[in-house]
Parts: structure tokens; sequence; C-alpha cells
């Protein structure tokens, strides 16, 4: 069955980033140049602290096995944290986990109820999964796996090395992860590689990163080629080259590596020349939509509202976004606020498009900020106030938005500020 998996995404190359700071942000820009040791380090501190946006992209990672050993387990506790503050997903999530029985007993009554919870929140495939499992909930045995059933079997020296990278305790992780790494381990030479990419109790050495990455990826080892892709887009220790990025890029994608799809669409978008091809592109970041990718499905939507490579499609532009908007993503938040402004997909509604901007503004997105300030300006999708106004439009101006800084001037020239 579908899981929602959170986004957990890389938005850098089509994005220009929004200004956070905290853990979770932390471990989201991490994920996003695809560190999974450092997003597991910085969602863990978040989330046990208690944001449930980290348990919900913790629970992903443990549930993937992206910079971590596959544990359900694991999944299943940080899906639980999430889903008990009422995180839709998170509860969507946890019912799959029972339904399947992974990482804890095939249980249908429990998965019931986490899919009704999810249901109430208006999430319509947990209606239907809710109609699947009430069917079975009728004198269940609870049934134990073994943790080699529940989990993707590592060694317990990978574990342990694993668990001292997660505590940033680097020399031990080394230690016990270059052993395995030489003896054709492809998860730990990929984690060795990392470790030379980041210079963890190591120097930062690109050259041997990229020995390490390579090779996994001449075996086929869709992480080692994504991280490839990632040395020649970047340029690390290589010749920058986009080409030879899309080459390995391409071969990780084809075997569903969500992360390659998306950073290989973004790329045939926007390169220049022979390579540049938007219909490709349009159905890479379709595959990495499909799979819950943010980055995917905000670039996707960009793509229809354009309409590049693909015929414009408002409509379809507004479905994509939405979704993504309302799990939090400030960029999609923004760009529903300019489609509900300007009726675009949408029936226009200027209240709703201050409530978006209002949502990604809080967030610091700099545009929404001044945009906030506008509507306030000028009366549209909420009361006129002056004060308000200023307020926000100097804050985007602070932040040094260029229109914000004129328009602040222009307020205080008539003597209205």
């Amino acid at each position: 069955m579908l899981k929602r998996f959170a986004s957990i995404l890389i938005i850098a190359l089509a994005l220009n980033g929004t200004a956070w700071a905290g853990p979770y942000e932390d471990g989201l820009a991490a994920f996003q140049r695809g560190d999974y040791a450092t997003a597991l380090i910085e969602y863990r501190k978040a989330a046990e602290k208690g944001d449930m946006r980290a348990q919900l992209n913790l629970g992903t990672m443990y549930d993937n096995g992206q910079g971590v050993s596959q544990d359900y387990r694991q999944a299943v506790k940080w899906y639980g944290r999430a889903a008990e503050q009422g995180n839709a997903t998170a509860q969507f999530n946890l019912g799959a986990m029972y339904y399947a029985g992974l990482g804890v007993a095939k249980n249908h009554n429990a998965a019931a109820k986490w899919f009704r919870l999810a249901a109430e929140q208006g999430d319509k495939e947990a209606a239907k999964w809710l109609v699947k499992a009430g069917k079975k909930r009728t004198r269940e045995i609870p049934i134990t796996q073994s943790p080699k059933t529940e989990i993707g079997y590592k060694s317990p020296t990978y574990q342990k090395g694993i668990a001292a990278l997660n505590r940033r305790d680097f020399q031990l992780a080394f230690r016990l992860l270059e052993p395995l790494a030489e003896q054709g381990d492809m998860d730990a030479q990929v984690t060795i590689g990392v470790m030379y990419l980041q210079g963890w109790h190591v120097a930062r050495d690109y050259e041997k990163a990229r020995e390490w990455f390579l090779t996994g990826a001449k075996k086929g080892f869709e992480t080692a080629q994504q991280n490839m892709g990632l040395l020649y887009m970047k340029g690390f220790g290589v010749k920058q080259d986009w080409a030879e990025a899309i080459h390995w890029y391409r071969l990780s994608a084809k075997q569903g590596n969500v992360n390659s799809q998306y950073n290989l669409g973004v790329m045939l978008r926007d390169t220049q020349g022979a390579m540049a091809d938007p219909k490709e592109a349009v159905k890479w970041l379709t595959k990495s939509a499909k799979q819950k990718h943010i980055g995917g499905t905000f670039n996707l939507g960009v793509m229809y509202r354009a309409g590049q490579g693909v015929k414009r499609d408002y409509r379809k532009a507004a479905e994509l976004f939405r979704p993504i908007a309302e799990y939090g993503f400030a960029p999609a938040q923004k760009v529903l606020g300019l489609m509900y402004l300007n009726g675009e997909g949408v029936e226009k509604n200027p209240k709703q498009a201050f409530a978006w901007f209002r949502k990604a503004a809080t967030q610091g997105d700099v545009e929404s900020i001044y945009n906030v300030g506008v509507l306030y300006l000028q009366g549209v999708g909420v009361a006129r106030d002056i004060d308000k106004a200023v307020q926000w439009i100097k804050k985007a101006a602070e932040k040094g938005h260029p229109m914000a800084i004129d328009t602040l001037k222009q307020i205080e020239a008539s003597g209205s500020g």
C-alpha cells in the first residue's frame, strides 16, 4: 500500500532558499543536498523537542532506509509521536504500518483507528483504507515478526557504525565502517564516501569520496549513482559537468531513486543547449511527485503553470501546489496565494490569497512578507491597516526586498507611515 512519505525533497536547484534556522530546517537543508546522515541528526534533535514535522520525516527516513538501515520499528515510533500530535500524514502512515504488520504486530483494529483519525482531517485515501481495515477487524491474533523480517538486516558492526555517526562520534563510525567498505558493503562505501565529502574525522577529500561512490555506482547501487550525480552537478573534486551528472542521475532515477528523479527533471529543464528537454523533465518530475517528493511536486506544478514541457494547465498546477502548501512548504504557499489573487486555476479569492501569503510569510519568505504588507496597504483580502502594512513591508525591506524598500519610502514620503 502507498504510504505518504514526507518530503523531504531536494529543492536547491530550482528555488531560491528561504532563510530558515533551527534543527528541523538544518535537517531539511541537509536532506536537500543528499546528506542523510546530517539530516538524521538534525531531525532527531527537533523530533525529541516535539517538532511533529521532524518526527514525521525521521519516521520516513527509517521507513525508507535513508541515511540509516531500514528499521520499521523506529519508523513506527516516530510516526506514532507525530500522529499523537495530530499530523494526518503520520496517522495515515502509522495506520499503514499496523495494517501491513511492519515494525509492529499486524493489527487491523489499530490500523482502523489511525486511518479514521486521518480521514477525519479530510484525508480521502485514509477513508478508503479505513473501509478495508474495517472489513478485517475480527478476531485478530497478534503475530510477532522476527527482527530480520521487520527490518532490512545489516551486520551489528554496521548498525553500531551508523549509530556512532548519528551521535556524531565520527572517529568510531569511521573505524567501524571503513573495514566493511573495504569488504564490499555498498552502504558502508557510500557512508565512508560521505564522510570524506563532509570532512568528518578525516580531512575533506573529494577524490576519495568520488572513489568510494564510483565503486558502488559501477555495481549499479542507486545511492552511489545519485552521489556521483551530485559531485558532477556541483563540481566537487571534479570539473563541473552537467552532462555527466545527468548520466548518473538517469541511471539512479531508472531504479526509482526519488531524489535522482527530481534532480534529473530539474537539470533537464534548466540546462542549456542540446541537453535541455522540458518534456522529459516533466516525465521525471511526475515520477518523483508520485513518490510524494515535495520538490518534484512543486517544480512539476511550476511547469504546468508556465506551460513548459507540457500544455499550460492552471488547475493542474493548483492541484499540485495545494497538498504541499497544506503540509507547510512555503514556496507552494506563496504561489498558491498568487493563484488565488489572480484567479489562476481556482476561483479568485483575495481572502484565501492573504491567508496563503501569511502562512509563507511566517516562515520567512520575503516576497510573501512584502505581499502581506501590500494587501494590508490596499485593503485586499483583509481590512486596510496602514500600521500593519508598514510593519510587514519594513520586515521585507530589512531583508533587502527592493520593491519593499521603494514602497516604504513612498509611504514615508506621503506621511502615512
